[in-house]
């Protein structure tokens, strides 16, 4: 992953240096816009590997672990903007944010992670990179809560991406979580972030019990 690395360290650490605010995170934009293309030269059998089953997203237990997934930030609020101007940015680069690290975190390195040690460790195994990648980003306190937020995350769209084969659905959910955050608080007391880690281990069961039902249905391998 020559490619993540060196991203990284131009991103976390080259950058900072030379640029600040809102510039820094619209040159992350377009150093991550930049590597997409190179992961789809180097890897684009895997990134294709998997076959989209459409059909998955119709049952309840998926529409209802979609709505609670948008559901947390809006009760628990965002603390980690205040800026109006750094949120509007965030929000338009949300796509680019959500499509390059579903493919990075999902279809290259869950996928190659499965083909060695099966898909339930592959998925928290790449959840954790992915809680680890973000490290240093946008300026946030990181901590032990955030790490255990990122990574629930991280397995909610990994048993998604898994059990519906669609890199499309896994980074439009993605991008959608990131601009609610983006725009959140929406109400006037929101929850305390710290307690969200609850409702995300919640959407995640919700998500599992999803993907024993598409299991049990025969519309697809189960995960475990």
């Amino acid at each position: 992953m020559t490619i993540e690395l060196s991203y990284a360290l131009v991103t976390r650490l080259l950058m900072p240096r030379y640029f600040s605010g809102i510039s820094v995170e619209l040159y992350i934009s377009v150093a991550r816009l930049l590597t997409l293309p190179l992961y789809w030269k180097l890897y684009r059998p895997l990134i294709r590997s998997r076959a989209a089953r459409l059909e998955t997203l119709g049952k309840p237990s998926f529409l209802v672990g979609v709505v609670m997934l948008l559901s947390v930030p809006l009760l628990f609020g965002n603390d980690d903007w205040t800026d109006p101007v750094a949120r509007t940015v965030f929000v338009l680069t949300s796509p680019v944010v959500g499509l390059r690290e579903e493919i990075v975190y999902r279809t290259i390195v869950q996928n190659l992670l499965e083909e060695r040690l099966g898909k339930a460790v592959a998925i928290l195994l790449a959840s954790v990179v992915f809680a680890l990648y973000h490290y240093g980003y946008g300026g946030w306190s990181y901590s032990w809560p955030r790490f255990f937020e990122l990574f629930l995350f991280g397995c909610i769209f990994g048993v998604m991406y898994r059990m519906s084969g669609s890199l499309l659905l896994a980074a439009t959910l993605h991008t959608m979580i990131d601009v609610v955050y983006a725009v959140s608080p929406l109400i006037p007391q929101p929850l305390p972030r710290a307690d969200g880690l609850w409702a995300e281990a919640l959407v995640l069961l919700v998500f599992l019990v999803w993907a024993r039902r598409c299991a049990d249905d025969g519309c697809r391998p189960g995960i475990g």
